[in-house]
């Protein structure tokens, strides 16, 4: 019968191999975890799951990658490199989060409860109601056409407006998961 491992072999072989573990969690995470930034706004419920699956896909390939690439770079002499790709994918990421947030505050208004995604373009009959009524805001504009957006905004606007959004959304995911992994590969190749 084979003795228990005592608490501090446990901790030992944790400590030996938590880059490892890290590195797997956040994989894990990547694949079946959401994320805290709901997709692209103006789309059905089905949609916006498909833009979430969409994301995840892309990160645990990023990840996985990433992955492959901590095993052939983990010296110590890599270091530095896994600091500056966790600064730069950081800011990426954040210029990604903040770009679809301040994309999602310009281009969407609340009406009757619901998010409606603006175009870019106004329909030919939104802009002559628009030339008639220059001071009107697109809330009272969208309350005349009877909240139907398609009537207010070319489709191909829209359609533009929300590409950008995915693009957004898209990018930040897997460049989050990058910034934390290469977090966790620095602090690895950092100890050896």
């Amino acid at each position: 019968m084979a003795a228990n491992p005592q608490p501090t072999q446990w901790l030992e072989h944790a400590r030996k191999h938590w880059g490892t573990l890290a590195k797997g969690a956040i994989w894990v995470s990547s694949v079946v975890g959401g994320f805290w930034l709901p997709p692209s706004v103006g789309l059905t419920e089905s949609a916006q799951k498909t833009w979430l699956f969409f994301a995840r896909f892309i990160s645990a390939v990023v990840v996985g990658l990433m992955l492959v690439t901590t095993v052939r770079w983990n010296r110590r002499s890599h270091t530095a490199g896994w600091w500056s790709l966790s600064f730069v994918s950081l800011l990426l990421a954040i210029f990604a989060y903040l770009g679809y947030q301040h994309l999602t505050d310009s281009w969407t208004l609340n009406y009757r409860g619901r998010t409606v995604l603006r175009g870019a373009t106004y329909s030919p009959q939104a802009a002559h109601d628009r030339e008639r009524n220059p001071g009107e805001n697109d809330e009272r504009l969208l309350d005349r056409f009877a909240g139907k957006a398609e009537d207010v905004w070319t489709a191909d606007s829209v359609n533009v407006h929300r590409l950008y959004l995915g693009a957004f959304y898209i990018a930040s995911v897997p460049l989050f998961a990058v910034c934390m992994m290469a977090v966790v590969q620095a602090i690895s190749c950092m100890s050896k």
